[in-house]
């Protein structure tokens, strides 16, 4: 199956499901959140189909920078095989520097880098307070992503300049940062776990890693509790049924 009609056929399948929820994860979250729109369809942020085997479609959440994930087997036939929240996770190096232009900055290093800011620019369109530092950063994939996959890609790129990192972190205030966006309407969170070999290579690279967590969003409706709902329809029938035992008046 040609990429392009796999892709259309994944698409059309989540579509359907956003349409017309009978997940009850799904179902859940709608109770709080909505799916974001675009030209009459669900908002797709991203598509990862890295796994040959299943695909998962990151849905943007209307008002909110987390996203809602959908994971479609692909393997044998298109199937929908699971739905949740996920955060949005971006992982950079950073460098900061109150003497170092962002130019000399990125001028110690042969990786691409990015402008962040520069010394005496204006915080806002509208303040009239100047960065009194200037900072570039390093970012290999800006695209939704989960945190061990998006950490392990900066440093294989970090590795292949090991000195001119090195010099960056000698001169200037150089650490990898993590900013990841949970959606706050579970009560767990999960866990972020640096492997003991990539937190080597971090300091090998004399990095250090900065973890900012953040939790947005509204709460989903509190389910309800099944045995109580059970128990008053048991009841109820049973009113029902002793209503039609009583001996009917005749007038």
């Amino acid at each position: 199956m040609e990429q392009q009609n796999k892709e259309a056929l994944i698409l059309e399948k989540v579509f359907a499901e956003v349409n017309n929820p009978t997940w009850a994860m799904l179902e859940q979250f709608l109770t709080a959140h909505q799916i974001d729109y675009e030209n009459g369809k669900p908002k797709v942020v991203h598509i990862d189909m890295t796994n040959p085997e299943r695909a998962l479609v990151y849905l943007a959440v209307r008002g909110q920078d987390f996203y809602y994930g959908a994971w479609v087997d692909t393997k044998d036939e298109i199937q929908l095989n699971w739905m949740d929240a996920l955060p949005k996770i971006d992982i950079f190096l950073l460098a900061e520097s109150e003497t170092l232009t962002a130019e000399e900055m990125a001028a110690l290093t042969r990786l691409d880098t990015q402008v962040a800011r520069r010394i005496g620019e204006l915080k806002s369109p509208k303040a009239k307070v100047e960065h009194k530092d200037s900072a570039i950063f390093i970012e290999p994939n800006p695209n939704p992503g989960f945190f061990d996959d998006k950490l392990l890609q900066l440093v294989d790129l970090l590795d292949d300049d090991k000195e001119g990192i090195r010099a960056l972190a000698q001169k200037a205030e150089t650490y990898i940062v993590a900013t990841c966006l949970y959606y706050s309407g579970y009560w767990n969170l999960g866990q972020l776990k640096v492997d003991p070999k990539i937190t080597k290579r971090i300091v090998d690279l004399n990095l250090g890693i900065a973890i900012n967590l953040q939790a947005w969003g509204d709460p989903i409706l509190e389910e309800p509790d099944v045995e109580e709902l059970l128990q008053k329809l048991k009841e109820k029938d049973l009113r029902e049924l002793e209503e039609r035992k009583k001996p009917t008046r005749i007038p």
